[in-house]
């Protein structure tokens, strides 16, 4: 597996042999002597120009010396900074790129690993050059038929602004992930049926957060909506079965169909004085365990029509603020 990359090597480069030496050494987790291919060949060659006398055909004890074969400490510092050149080395091995000249900028189109953590750097070389990756496209880590099946951790870097539509769906094994605070927007399904994630950090600067973004995400415990959050979308969060409490903050204008859907744990929630548009179903249908909604002043009588009150939930209280 460690070799499998390698296209060929070639015999008569020292630089190379060192280069296989070195992966050799830190694979096994054995020292190797650089000395023992260096003067192989050579006795190779003199062979036959001089008597074979048994004092010049065997020399064991000069090639392997104690000495020589024994250096523990140099080979661990050699194997230890080649962590950096896996992860790449992964990393390109496992994603699609679309490079753009124009602004020396990159796209992961799709990814796929047997990983389970991944990290995702900042720039990579392509012919020569350094592009910065600064987007996830559409679908790029979707989980299917096996791929990505055992991904855990994802570290995006600072440079990524733009992340596309379902672009971590159905990533079961996913437990964290900080979005970078060059994001915007949290496109639709992004993170749809990742149900072992319990938290995610959303940067600062978001607008809206889109359909089935957080779809079945059962374990998501902790959540805070930035204040910047203008549009929840359509069951954005709908069977998030682990959520106890919520804070809509104030700037949010429009909560979709569904939004909270089936979030059982969910006991209480805050609504902000700038909400103008509710979904036409009650947004928090089936959150039996929702006792109280925090309201705006003068919508009391749009929140008893809706389906939760209708439905005859006599424990939830409309609380007005």
């Amino acid at each position: 597996f460690k070799f499998g990359r390698v296209d060929y090597i070639d015999s008569t480069s020292q630089q190379h042999l060192d280069k296989l030496l070195k992966n050799l050494s830190a694979w096994t987790d054995k020292p190797l002597a650089v000395e023992q291919v260096e003067e192989a060949p050579q006795k190779a060659v003199e062979k036959p120009t001089e008597s074979a006398t048994p004092k010049k055909a065997a020399t064991p004890k000069k090639v392997a010396t104690p000495k020589k074969a024994a250096t523990p400490k140099k080979t661990t510092k050699k194997a230890e900074p080649n962590l950096e050149e896996e992860l790449l080395e992964e990393f390109l091995a496992s994603a699609n790129l679309s490079f753009y000249s124009k602004d020396m900028t990159a796209e992961i189109t799709k990814y796929r690993t047997d990983a389970s953590a991944v990290v995702i750097p900042e720039t990579v070389m392509h012919n020569h050059k350094s592009y910065r990756i600064t987007s996830i496209g559409k679908n790029a880590f979707y989980a299917l038929f096996g791929c990505n099946d055992y991904l855990k951790s994802l570290q995006l870097p600072d440079s990524i602004t733009t992340i596309g539509k379902g672009a971590f769906q159905f990533l079961y094994q996913l437990t964290s992930i900080t979005i970078p605070d060059g994001v915007t927007t949290i496109e639709n399904m992004l993170f749809e049926s990742c149900k072992s994630l319990t938290e995610i950090n959303l940067p600062k600067k978001l607008t809206s957060i889109g359909n089935t973004a957080f779809y079945k995400c059962q374990s998501l415990q902790s959540l805070v909506i930035p204040e910047g959050v203008t549009r929840i979308g359509s069951t954005a969060f709908s069977f998030c079965e682990s959520i106890t409490s919520l804070v809509i903050p104030e700037g949010v204008e429009e909560i979709g169909y569904a939004a909270f859907e089936g979030c059982s744990s969910l006991t209480s929630i805050s609504l902000p004085a700038s909400l103008k548009d509710l979904g036409s179903i009650d947004p928090f249908k089936n959150c039996d365990a929702l006792k109280e909604i925090i309201i705006p002043k003068g919508t009391r009588k749009q929140f008893v029509q809706m389906y939760a009150i209708r439905n005859h939930n006599h424990q939830l209280k409309l609380v007005e603020k």
